[in-house]
């Protein structure tokens, strides 16, 4: 009997599905970077992914990374790599020629395979240490954006032919792990850190759900901002207050967002965010 595929879209995606599996038809390639829209760096690292690796799918995460922010890298990466198919590879080209040894780094997280230089941005992203990473390449001396995607190329190649990392790459024990402000109560008050401002002017801070229910639950908050302005409630959707009405709510992975509806916080309150060697320094305090 001949066997029937069924082909689903799921977002940009072909998936093939037949009566045993449920796989990705084509590789994905996600690019995450700082270079800018009309960097040529951009266009180029698509047409090498393309050109060496047939039949795969390049998909644009994002390009306007605010230059050498690891901070808002590592917050956007893990926002979106959970939409992907399992498999998927995600190039985070963010601040690459940092410090003096250029490394190119492996991690595995879930399933998804995440290459990036060895910044600090896969520790912001996944915790204090990853578990699975493998050095894949230290450059001697000066290296270009094309020859970390030329050997970027490579590694994707033992990954989508199935080989064993081990074999190809060394384990890897990531040394400098970059540092973030942590949330510890002083008394009945937490400082929070800016993770990210997004277009609309929505303030994400690094306190999550589960942080907020072990430390305020049902009691009682205050979080204060300029111009005495304060937000004493959890709001589910933006609408839940009138337009021109400030709230704050937790986002799709968890965060607790600060936003105005139909309005920008972020101009409201002449916000800024304070960074040093790419992490965010900017606070927001939350009284409970």
């Amino acid at each position: 009997m001949a066997q029937i595929k069924l082909f689903l879209t799921v977002g940009c995606t072909t998936i093939a599905r037949t009566t045993s599996n449920f796989v990705p038809q084509i590789p994905v390639i996600t690019l995450l970077s700082d270079l800018g829209t009309n960097h040529p760096a951009i266009s180029n690292a698509k047409v090498m992914l393309t050109k060496h690796l047939a039949d795969t799918m390049v998909v644009d995460v994002s390009h306007r990374i605010t230059t050498y922010n690891l901070q808002q890298a590592a917050y956007l990466s893990q926002s979106a790599y959970q939409h992907f198919p399992v498999g998927s590879i995600h190039l985070l080209l963010v601040d690459v020629l940092s410090g003096e040894r250029h490394r190119m780094l492996l991690c595995k997280v879930s399933d998804h395979y995440f290459l990036a230089p060895d910044n600090g941005v896969l520790s912001l992203a996944f915790g204090r240490q990853p578990n699975e990473v493998w050095l894949c390449r230290e450059f001697s001396g000066t290296v270009s954006i094309a020859q970390w995607i030329g050997y970027a190329n490579q590694v994707i190649s033992v990954i989508h032919e199935d080989r064993d990392l081990n074999n190809y790459f060394s384990r890897f024990l990531i040394k400098e792990v970059a540092q973030i402000m942590m949330q510890k109560p002083i008394g009945a008050r937490l400082d929070c850190t800016v993770l990210h401002i997004d277009r609309y002017g929505n303030i994400v801070i690094d306190f999550t759900k589960d942080r907020f229910d072990e430390l305020i639950g049902d009691g009682p908050f205050s979080i204060k901002l300029p111009r005495e302005e304060e937000i004493t409630k959890v709001s589910d959707h933006y609408n839940d207050v009138p337009t021109g009405d400030l709230l704050c709510r937790f986002n799709s992975i968890g965060l607790l967002e600060i936003a105005i509806n139909h309005g920008s916080a972020t101009s409201a309150f002449e916000f800024d965010i304070a960074t040093d060697k790419g992490i965010n320094y900017s606070v927001i305090t939350i009284n409970f």
